[in-house]
């Protein structure tokens, strides 16, 4: 812009300094004498005076006065036209970067309807671009560990409400983690590395296209969670829940479950221990050392 504003500066300029006195002739001039009028012309020219030189030179002074006055004054009004065309495009840009950060943080709303908060979804705005937080509420229920059974009794001791936060940017998953339902904090359990360790199961390669999927994913990961792998462990000892070293005191071999009754295995499929959503209170053994 001020680049073309001095162009064309510059073109003024030029043509208020082409200006001549000389280039002004006049064919003759009038005399006013009370009611009469007196028209002269020229019939011949010749060389002027001294004197006729003089006043010449005298108008050629006051024309180049008034016109740098000119000068000024187009370059004055050049500036001002073009501090404000400046002013203008450093608004339009300002609102223009506001309405372009906006699209930016603005996520459109997935179609969650009641059926998926039955299930117990919910949604909130992530904090970085195009990112949606994916709450599915579930059960931390440890029943095995490498694959031998964990006594039912004592299993139901570590039920714990969780919740599952899933992270997903443009439709893509790149974290699942466990929570605590209140404060929202990474919920401590065997595996609980800040975030969850999942093994050899990859979320972000899981299928995703919405609220069906994150409930999916979040029963997906529910169901790993009644795994302990013994060998890998993130914490021996996570708080509120007991220490590895006691749960492997109350393992039970394939024969023993076979032999479980079938009532213990039915209040394990009802989630048992839980109330109203709020835990039960079930004696701890003498010789148990569980984490606080």
């Amino acid at each position: 812009m001020d680049r073309k504003r001095r162009k064309l500066q510059k073109e003024i300029n030029k043509d208020l300094e082409s200006f001549d006195i000389d280039d002004v002739k006049t064919n003759g001039f009038t005399v006013r004498a009370g009611s009469k009028i007196l028209k002269f012309k020229i019939s011949e020219e010749t060389d002027l005076s001294t004197i006729e030189d003089e006043i010449r030179e005298e108008y050629k002074a006051k024309i180049r006065e008034k016109l740098n006055v000119i000068k000024d004054k187009v370059s004055e009004k050049m500036i001002e036209m073009s501090n404000f065309v400046n002013q203008l495009k450093i608004e339009y840009e300002s609102k223009e970067e506001k309405l372009k950060r906006k699209l930016r943080e603005s996520v459109v709303m997935p179609n969650v309807g009641m059926d998926h908060a039955r299930q117990g979804l919910s949604i909130v705005k992530g904090q970085r671009e195009n990112e949606i937080v994916w709450l599915v509420n579930g059960i931390y229920w440890p029943k095995f560990i490498n694959n031998q059974p964990i006594e039912a009794k004592f299993s139901k001791k570590m039920i714990s409400n969780i919740i599952f936060m899933i992270r997903t940017r443009n439709n893509r998953i790149y974290e699942v983690s466990t929570r605590k339902p209140i404060g929202m904090e990474y919920f401590e359990h065997y595996h609980q590395n800040d975030p969850d360790c999942w093994g050899d199961w990859k979320p972000a390669e899981e299928k995703f296209d919405g609220p069906n999927d994150a409930i999916r994913v979040a029963r997906k990961a529910e169901a790993l969670l009644e795994y302990i792998n013994a060998h890998s462990i993130a914490k021996n000892s996570p708080r509120g829940l007991p220490r590895l070293s006691t749960v492997k005191n109350h393992l039970i071999t394939v024969e023993d479950a076979k032999k479980d009754s079938i009532g213990v295995l039915n209040q394990q499929i009802r989630r048992a221990g839980i109330n109203q959503g709020r835990m039960t209170s079930t004696p701890i053994e003498d010789g148990d050392i569980w984490s606080t």
